[in-house]
């Protein structure tokens, strides 16, 4: 913003002082000089709305998959009207209160950045059980690095061999990861982190989706794994209490 501001000043007061200092020897320089920097400091408040209008449009082309999966969800699509031209899906849907979202992380202490998607939804977790199912080409997020780690818990070589699990308790990513179809489904989303702690659930997945269809199958996908989650932290508990 405050670069902004300086991309507009810097001209005008420039353009100001040359006709003030009466640069030139007669009165057609002096026309022709300040008006062509009146010009220049008019300019950024002519290319900067449209270069703004048509990032905007890129951007709306972009997620124009975001925007249908309304049509899909009965969620509300908002694209704000300056940068960054990040749009949000919002609402309930399933019952559940989803946030999604765009956004860039850093690779490492690289200064590349990727992009990725993130679904967010409010969990009811009073024991504060939590779970991390990460592929290891993702990085860690700063919740789940210090998280206890733990090895084979699902007897899958496949899972064990794409994904780096931890849980608290240990014996709670056995039993999530004992369900065959919530394998599978897994092991056909696109690479991603998993984190479910204390009151939120929070599915990173890489890239930015396109089809509506597939952002559709990604949230059944989060609200499933809910819905797992629950029906096995009750069963948890209920057999922690009869011991």
């Amino acid at each position: 913003m405050i670069k902004r501001k300086i991309f507009y000043i810097i001209p005008l007061f420039f353009s100001m002082g040359c006709i003030a200092s009466g640069i030139g020897f007669d009165a057609n320089s002096l026309v022709y000089t300040g008006g062509f920097f009146l010009i220049l400091s008019a300019t950024p408040y002519v290319y900067l709305p449209f270069k703004r209008k048509r990032q905007k449009l890129k951007a709306v082309q972009k997620y124009q998959g975001w925007s249908n999966l309304t049509e899909l969800t009965g969620l509300s699509y908002s694209m704000p009207e300056n940068e960054p031209f990040l749009p949000a899906v919002t609402g309930e849907y399933r019952g559940c209160k989803i946030s999604m979202l765009p956004y860039l992380e850093r690779l490492g202490n690289t200064k590349l950045m990727r992009q990725f998607t993130m679904i967010k939804i409010p969990i009811q977790n009073p024991g504060k059980l939590r779970i991390f199912i990460r592929d290891k080409e993702m990085l860690d997020s700063m919740f789940s690095f210090f998280a206890s780690s733990i090895h084979g818990v699902s007897g899958n070589p496949k899972i064990e061999k794409r994904f780096t699990i931890k849980s608290n308790p240990e014996r709670l990513a056995h039993l999530m990861l004992k369900e065959t179809t919530v394998v599978e489904r897994l092991l056909k989303t696109v690479p991603f982190r998993l984190e479910l702690l204390d009151d939120f659930f929070i599915l990173t997945l890489d890239g930015v989706q396109k089809d509506a269809n597939i952002q559709k199958e990604n949230l059944d996908l989060a609200i499933d794994f809910i819905n797992h989650f629950y029906e096995i932290s009750s069963r948890y508990y209920s057999n922690y209490k009869a011991a």
